[in-house]
């Protein structure tokens, strides 16, 4: 294949042409056609292979954006426009998409190119739209805390919405990962002593595999309300389901988080990431963790050296290593101060003790007081056997330390 001459149905075969065509209408238009061409021949340009183009990203983008618009039945109806025309069809849909809770960097960024490079690559320029974040959206993003979070979950209504929550927040996961990557229908849950987890789970956005997500109690807790208690039978593409049995999208979630944060009164901008950043922000601290197993969790590389992949391989080293963190990361449960029990047990000791000398304190001036009253008398036989059986009953009392 060269790039004077790229195909796109020698490249990926008439069935997947076919099959994007039935999925994606925009796809039968021969602009359209001539536009993924293009895009792919200046993908492969810098020595990249062709396999790796993501080509439904262009054509979901574009079709989303002709049937946000009824006007549109050709999408090369859009090329005859006049620039102000496109350029405000264009700051519409990308406002609209905003407004939902789609990620502004996505929005700004990735899906504005895309549909700006529809009008480019046919020469008919789309100049104006919304300004690139070229910061990212972390712009004033705030820092949550344990308690933040509680009030998040109260507010939401769905259990398949806590459960998200949960999972973005305990297993440190990516919004990808959970509603994406997760129901691929790749990972099964398995149990090891008494915790469920995944093995081998590839990230959404790196690629990196985490040897074992292991679900605190209270994640397993709920998805066993919702799916049943024997979850290694579960499919996991059916989990984060709404009513009507659809995938929950990510960007429904975060349209209700965000105004779960305007009913909390929270100013500063919260995304789905500011969940993730949770679960780091308490792996970061934890002073009992190596710097590579933090990493690992993470999902930031995977860039270790052999002997110690063969420590992350070894399911019994990281589940002790993980269980130091669960209490950390779980909502719901309390780090318990075991100051006051430790010292509430050594008071009833001390009690304990305390009572006892006084029984033999008083056993003792029983006894001097009985050799007293014998001083001062003749004792018989019978009054000496009785001291001395007093002084061996006396001698028996023991001190339980």
């Amino acid at each position: 294949m060269t790039l004077e001459n790229i195909s796109l149905t020698d490249t990926y075969g008439k069935k997947f042409i076919f099959k994007w065509e039935e999925k994606y209408p925009v796809f039968k238009n021969k602009d359209v056609k001539d536009w993924v061409k293009h895009k792919l021949e200046k993908y492969c340009r810098g020595g990249r292979n062709y396999k790796k183009f993501k080509i439904t990203n262009y054509l979901k983008n574009l079709d989303n954006y002709c049937n946000f618009y009824n006007d549109i039945n050709n999408p090369s109806d859009l090329l005859k426009e006049d620039v102000d025309t496109r350029n405000k069809r264009l700051i519409r849909y990308l406002n609209s998409l905003i407004e939902k809770g789609k990620s502004e960097v996505t929005v700004k960024n990735a899906i504005q190119s895309m549909i700006k490079s529809f009008y480019s690559n046919r020469g008919h320029p789309c100049s104006d739209g919304l300004g690139s974040c070229r910061t990212g959206d972390n712009y004033n993003e705030v820092i949550l805390d344990k308690e933040a979070i509680r009030k998040f979950q109260v507010r939401l209504e769905s259990p398949e919405y806590r459960l998200a929550l949960k999972l973005l927040v305990e297993t440190g996961l990516r919004a990808d990962d959970i509603f994406k990557a997760l129901k691929k229908g790749k990972y099964k849950l398995q149990k090891y002593k008494e915790h469920y987890f995944i093995r081998n789970f590839k990230t959404e956005k790196n690629g990196i595999i985490i040897n074992y997500i292991f679900l605190p109690k209270e994640v397993e807790s709920i998805m066993q309300s919702l799916y049943g208690e024997n979850l290694e039978e579960l499919d996991l593409e059916n989990i984060l389901k709404t009513n009507r049995d659809n995938d929950i999208r990510r960007e429904d979630f975060l349209g209700r988080i965000k105004q779960i944060a305007v009913e909390l009164g929270i100013r500063e901008n919260v995304k789905l990431h500011s969940f993730r950043k949770f679960f780091n922000s308490i792996i970061i601290r934890h002073s009992d963790l190596d710097d590579d197993f933090k990493e690992h969790l993470l999902g930031h590389s995977n860039n270790l050296s052999r002997s110690y992949n063969n420590n992350l391989r070894d399911i019994e080293w990281f589940y002790n290593k993980w269980k130091k963190i669960e209490d950390l990361i779980s909502i719901d449960s309390m780090i318990v101060d075991r100051t006051m029990t430790e010292l509430t047990d050594v008071k009833k000791e001390n009690m304990n003790l305390k009572q006892q000398i006084e029984i033999l304190l008083e056993s003792k001036i029983n006894l001097e007081k009985k050799l007293r009253d014998l001083s001062k008398s003749t004792p018989n036989k019978d009054d000496i056997k009785k001291l001395v059986l007093d002084i061996m009953k006396s001698e028996q009392v023991k001190i339980d330390l």
